[in-house]
């Protein structure tokens, strides 16, 4: 695999997990319109925050091989 094919899909994992990340939080927010109730809203939220952290913690670990790879 070439270094321009990992950064490229690196950087598509890292945008796909941030657009699952805005549809959780606004899916979240309509049903709290919707319901009115903070539950569903709460846990999207930490849905949210969990795949945030695991998505950024795989993405350095791709920049630091790419980058240890290079040298």
């Amino acid at each position: 695999m070439t270094d321009a094919s990992r950064f490229e899909i690196a950087t598509v994992m890292m945008a796909l997990a941030v657009l699952v990340v805005t549809l959780l939080v606004g899916v979240g927010v309509l049903q709290l319109y919707l319901s009115e109730e903070t539950g569903p809203l709460l846990r999207n939220l930490v849905v949210a925050v969990i795949l945030l952290v695991f998505s950024t913690a795989l993405y350095r670990q791709w920049r630091r091989e790419l980058n240890s790879d290079s040298k």
